[in-house]
């Protein structure tokens, strides 16, 4: 009660009722074959920073993992952070965050590597560079 208190002092009931709300929809996305959405890491990405702002979902590139690329315009004190998922696993739903540029978090300058799959095909047109930095 307390915790929510200071999320809201006038009604902790619908700041708990809110984040309860968020919770079922990260369930719903990102529910793995072993974990509630809310125990993954785009899970706790999302509640821990809200919705991203775009999210570019790449599941066919050549020689690539299914990956995920999510930008944030405003995160906290930031501006214009993403966070980069991958999967080796198309049909778990369970991506692993491997770099963000956002304060605290994990960040890998070798990232692309962990997105290539099969390293015997030649990455001819590789999009990741220019996804994460205009993923317009």
């Amino acid at each position: 009660y307390y915790f929510w208190t200071n999320k809201n002092e006038v009604d902790p009931e619908k700041a708990w009722l809110d984040y309860k709300a968020e919770v079922k929809k990260v369930n719903y996305s990102y529910t793995s074959r072993i974990r509630k959405g809310y125990e993954t890491e785009r899970g706790r990405v999302y509640l821990q920073y809200g919705a991203p702002n775009e999210i570019v979902e790449v599941k066919d590139e050549p020689g690539f993992f299914p990956y995920e690329i999510w930008h944030y315009y405003k995160l906290k004190n930031q501006s214009n952070r993403k966070f980069v998922f991958y999967t080796t696993d198309r049909a778990s739903n369970e991506y692993q965050l491997v770099h963000s540029d956002a304060i605290g978090e994990i960040q890998m300058s070798n990232w692309e590597t962990f997105l290539q799959g099969n390293e015997s095909i030649q990455n001819f047109g590789n999009r990741t560079k220019d996804i994460y930095t205009n993923p317009h």
